[in-house]
């Protein structure tokens, strides 16, 4: 039996300093809403693919929306989506992440949408990186971990949902919920067994 552990982090590192060096107005994302969401397939392979899903609903008043309606190698594009989908960390840590297709945005009320699919294999110990998700695979234990972009640290997340495929959860910390509605801040951590 291996163990799973989702965890949902805090807005820690948002503070004061990051303020300071905030390239991506992250002020202007306050009560923009997101979901994400990741799949464990393993279909019984040696290897799993982690396929994971972040749409965020972008206001019109951010200063990047713009951005997203130029091209794909405009400087505007790539910042707002770096802001987006990645943060401050560096590029390496997604060497092992795919995208099915390109990001697709489209108008949305008051904005934009935007969806970002993406998709990895874990097939060895370590930590797989596929969007926002952090895949850490262990000895005994497997450990999912959201970690959303600064960026979208403050945003309203509509939904959290985490597949484990032929896994089954074990635990979870806030339990589970079906709740409808948009809940306030990423937090929480949950654990399960996959095999």
């Amino acid at each position: 039996m291996v163990l799973l552990i989702v965890v949902w982090c805090t807005a820690a590192g948002a503070g004061p300093a990051h303020a300071r060096t905030d390239v991506c107005a992250t002020g202007g994302l306050a009560g923009a809403r997101a979901s994400a969401s990741l799949r464990l397939e393993d279909r019984h392979r040696s290897q799993t693919r982690i396929a994971g899903r972040l749409t965020v609903h972008v206001p019109a008043r951010w200063a990047h929306t713009g951005g997203l309606l130029l091209g794909e190698d405009a400087d505007g594009y790539r910042l707002a989506m770096r802001c987006l989908a990645r943060g401050p960390d560096p590029q390496w840590q997604w060497w092992d992440e795919w995208r099915p297709h390109r990001p697709v945005i489209t108008p949305d009320k008051g904005g934009l949408a935007v969806r970002i699919d993406t998709y990895g294999w874990a097939d060895d110990e370590g930590t797989t990186f596929t969007g926002p998700w952090d895949v850490e695979i262990g000895h005994d234990h497997w450990r999912v971990r959201l970690d959303a972009p600064p960026a979208l640290r403050r945003v309203r997340w509509s939904s959290v949902v985490v597949d484990p495929g032929s896994a089954s959860a074990l635990r979870a910390t806030p339990p589970p919920t079906t709740r409808q509605g948009p809940q306030v801040g990423p937090q929480g951590d949950a654990a399960g067994s996959h095999g």
